[in-house]
């Protein structure tokens, strides 16, 4: 699977024509935190935390209005 690039994410390897390969691409992730651990911004502390579920796990439910801040209660 592979997502076109914008010019403002710096992770991952970048192909041809500025697209990145997900399945060869290594989340920078924090050893503080774990996918799978947790679901909902209610299980949350830290807007570091949900942004990490939010981005690195692929939580999407984090970002109900999809403006890209994950758990507004915590990151805002």
């Amino acid at each position: 699977m592979c997502l076109q690039v914008l010019s403002s994410c710096g992770n991952g390897r970048t192909t041809n024509g500025g697209v990145v390969d997900v399945e060869s691409v290594h989340v920078n992730a924090s050893s503080e935190y774990s996918c799978g651990a947790k679901h909902f911004c209610s299980e949350m502390s830290t807007c570091k935390e949900a942004k990490y579920y939010h981005e690195a796990c692929n939580i999407n439910k984090l970002d109900r209005d999809n403006d890209g801040i994950p758990c507004e209660s915590l990151c805002l």
